[in-house]
């Protein structure tokens, strides 16, 4: 990473927008009074990449950053990376707990073609960056801002506090957080396998002679499902013929002892002397009837058709029902009037109860509305941030809601609602009553319109019948008294008519005795036809005698007589059917329970009748399927048990790897190896360092922890590192900040870019003249080999050595910076 250049606006001393230009600065001086600024720029390379200032003590406190005489500060850094160009800015703005970041962006390639955006806020740049230079911000400013002073105390300082910079240098905390990891892993990985042992210990595991007997039981199922397959349908078969056959049995001894019950009714032989006797008496009624016809016959030729009269009698009624449903008509018009002033009114209050329900409405919305306000009101701070309209609050309003209450308003538009649903159910039950009053109204006007169409074309056609003086109709009361003279006159004729009707009916009644008597004779000859008819039917099949007389009673006696010797005969082959019946039912419930009992052995068992043979062919399937299941299961079981094993056998082994691991990266472990080997490693980088920068005059090594200086000058002289002079321990104290700057390098993310720049921010002012000489020499030298050199100094004698000169100068607090081009 090679800085381009920075821009800085209200940030730290820089309160105007200061620019510098690192281009062709390989290397370069900030020089100027103490607190004129000088640190501030190193700063602001840091915070433009990182969001931090370590100077401050905390990398997440950024506050002080911005000038006092400033809202925020803004820094934006140019910088390369090989040849891609790469734009960091990032901008904060004071608050009034602090301060917060406004922007964060990267961009690569910026103002070119390719320009892309690559992080557009505080989370994605600082991960972005990271990942970009393979460093921390505590890594960063280990190596690209090298603490000189700290490194000069490295030098001389006992091993046990070298140690101490070296693990918060070197990040070497993660040795013992890595080891309290393994220790944890260990916990976790005993745990767990403790666990497993536990599921292990619960698992229903059988034995291999378990096994082998279950799989000796799933054969036989298997077989006796088999067996049961084909057995089934030949059973089936049988036990469905067998019934067919009990079937045809029990119908045929049905028909047997009907046979044997046909009997000849009681008073078979007197039947025909009897209608004989009947048949004289008929015939005197019949002579008898003739007489009685003709007196009645002769009695009608004067009658008065009373049905003719009964029809002028039902005319008068419907008469008067007409008049009774015109007064009902009239009744419930006045009742229609009535209740459409009362449906009006009701409708009236209905519309009222609206829109008071409508004002309740509208004043609770206008209270919610000020509940919310209040509510975002008390929410609101001066100086931050509206919720709603994102804009800083200037000040807050005032409650001018004037005491409203949200529950108050609530309560009556629930008052109002409820009015307003009583009312306009009552205008409904209102309307409601006035529409079935005019239907009632309307039907009863209907009925007697028809009444009237109704009686005006019965009384045309009682007059067109009637052979008498035709009355004069009309529709008036006086209908009724004319009607009622009428029948008082046909009284005296219809009471003659009466009498000859009774002496009819006396002879009738004579004769239909006698033919009572005879239908009770012929209802026996005619059951008796149809006996024998019925037994010819029923009994056809069996081939009875034919008919050899026409007398049934003749014909029924030969059919009793043949079913008698034919039912005694059928008694004897019905028993022999019987019998082999039940030998063939015993065959087929013998079958069946031996394959109950095979069943049975292995524990299968119906409640089903002996031969339900396919129940239990199902249950044997079904114990088959469980035990099949139950089977694979338990092989399950044994396949986990070795697979827990061996599971239980590798966390095992874990266990033991991480505790030892635990062990050997504790402090006195890995990481006390791991901090004598960097050592060795400082001061073998150190020396390559120190060759070049000190010529080979002198390089350094480890001897029993401390640094000690060969001295090459004097045939390889091993003394300690404290008799070095001012210049040489910090020559030797630069050489060992860069060998742990390259070493921090091959520490960071693996593929990141080699930092391509530096920055000694102190140790100057201690030297003496003639180390302030070397000094200078080594670092001429260091910026000849392609890094970026930076120094941060007051020295005016060690600045004007440099090629280019950043004069840094700071008047009423607000610093500038000019750059300079060397003489040289």
């Amino acid at each position: 990473m090679r800085p381009v250049r920075l821009e800085l606006t209200g940030f730290s001393a820089y309160r105007a927008t200061t620019v510098i230009n690192f281009t062709d600065a390989d290397l370069h001086v900030f020089v100027g009074p103490t607190g004129a600024g000088k640190s501030s720029v190193i700063d602001g390379i840091v915070f433009a990449l990182y969001g931090a200032v370590p100077r401050y003590g905390k990398n997440n406190v950024v506050a002080p950053a911005i000038n006092q005489l400033a809202t925020e500060a803004r820094v934006r850094l140019d910088f390369s990376i090989g040849s891609t160009p790469w734009t960091a800015v990032r901008v904060v703005r004071r608050t009034a707990s602090g301060a917060s970041t406004k922007e964060a962006r990267l961009i690569r390639g910026f103002g070119t073609d390719d320009e892309e955006t690559v992080a557009g806020n505080t989370t994605e740049l600082d991960a972005a960056i990271v990942e970009l230079l393979g460093l921390t911000v505590d890594q960063f400013t280990k190596t690209a801002i090298l603490p000189q002073g700290a490194f000069a105390r490295f030098l001389s300082d006992p091993p046990a506090e070298r140690q101490t910079l070296l693990r918060r240098l070197l990040g070497m905390e993660r040795f013992s957080a890595m080891a309290s990891a393994a220790r944890a892993r260990a916990t976790s990985t005993s745990t767990r396998s403790d666990t497993i042992a536990a599921q292990l210990h619960r698992l229903d595991v059988p034995s291999e002679d378990e096994l082998r007997a279950a799989e000796q039981r799933l054969e036989q199922l298997a077989e006796l499902d088999a067996e049961l397959s084909t057995a089934v349908p030949r059973l089936r078969d049988a036990s469905h013929e067998l019934a067919r056959r009990r079937r045809q049995h029990e119908e045929s001894v049905e028909v047997t002892a009907a046979l044997a019950a046909l009997r000849l009714p009681d008073g078979f032989e007197t039947l025909a002397e009897q209608l004989d006797a009947l048949d004289l008496e008929h015939d005197e009624a019949e002579r008898c009837l003739v007489d009685a016809r003709a007196e009645l016959a002769a009695r009608e030729k004067g009658r008065v058709d009373e049905a003719l009269i009964d029809e002028w009698r039902d005319a008068l009624a419907s008469w008067t029902s007409i008049l009774d449903a015109q007064q009902r008509v009239e009744d419930r018009t006045a009742q229609i009037a009535e209740a459409t002033e009362a449906a009006a009114a009701a409708a009236e209050t209905a519309q009222v109860a609206a829109s008071t329900l409508d004002t309740a409405t509208h004043h609770l919305e206008h209270v919610r509305q000020h509940v919310a306000a209040v509510s975002l009101r008390e929410a609101l701070v001066v100086g931050e941030r509206c919720p709603v309209c994102n804009l800083a609050v200037e000040h807050v309003p005032d409650d001018d809601g004037d005491g409203l209450v949200l529950d108050d308003a609530r309560i009556a538009v629930d008052a109002a609602r409820n009015r307003r649903d009583d009312a306009v159910k009552t205008a409904s039950t209102a309307d409601a009553t006035v529409l079935a009053l005019v239907n009632e109204r309307d039907d009863l006007a209907a009925s007697v319109d028809a009444q009237r169409h109704t009686l005006a074309a019965k009384l045309d056609d009682l007059q067109n019948r009637d052979e008498q003086e035709r009355l004069d109709v009309s529709m008036d009361p006086g209908l009724a008294e004319r009607i009622a003279a009428r029948l008082e006159d046909a009284t005296v004729q219809r009471d003659r008519e009466r009498l000859a009707a009774d002496q009819l009916a006396a002879a009738l009644s004579r004769r239909d005795a006698i033919d009572a008597r005879r239908a009770a004779h012929a209802s026996a000859e005619a059951t008796i036809a149809e006996m024998v008819s019925t037994i010819r039917s029923r009994f056809g099949s069996l081939a009875p005698p034919p008919a050899e007389s026409t007398q049934h009673r003749v014909e029924l006696a030969e059919l009793v007589r043949w079913a008698e010797t034919t039912a005694q005969q059928r008694h004897t082959d019905e028993a022999e059917i019987g019998e082999q019946l039940a030998a063939d039912d015993l065959e087929l419930t013998d079958e069946a329970r031996s394959f109950e009992r095979r069943a049975a052995s292995l524990g299968v068992t119906t409640d089903s009748l002996p031969n339900d043979v396919d129940e239990l062919r199902a249950a044997v399937g079904a114990a088959h399927a469980t035990i099949l299941t139950e089977h694979r299961a338990r092989n399950e079981n044994v396949a986990r048990a070795a697979t827990l094993a061996a599971e239980i056998a590798e966390l095992d082994e874990a266990t033991a790897v991480a505790t030892e691991l635990g062990r050997l990266l504790g402090a006195r472990g890995f990481e006390q190896w791991l901090l004598n080997d960097v050592v060795a490693d400082l001061a073998a980088r150190a020396s390559t360092h120190l060759v070049r920068l000190a010529r080979g005059r002198w390089t350094i090594d480890v001897v029993d922890g401390e640094f000690v200086v060969i001295d090459h000058r004097n045939a390889d002289e091993i003394r300690s590192a404290r008799t070095l002079s001012g210049g040489e321990t910090f020559l030797t104290s630069l050489s060992l900040a860069l060998a742990l700057a390259d070493s921090i390098a091959e520490l960071s993310v693996e593929g990141a870019p080699a930092l391509e720049s530096m920055f000694l921010d102190e140790g100057f002012g201690t030297l003496d003249p003639e180390a302030l000489d070397i000094v200078a020499s080594a670092i001429e030298e260091l910026g000849a080999d392609g890094r970026m050199i930076g120094i941060v100094t007051h020295i005016t004698e060690l600045a004007e050595r440099m090629p280019v000169r950043f004069e840094v100068t700071n008047e009423s607090g607000a610093a500038s910076v000019a750059r300079i081009e060397g003489d040289r």
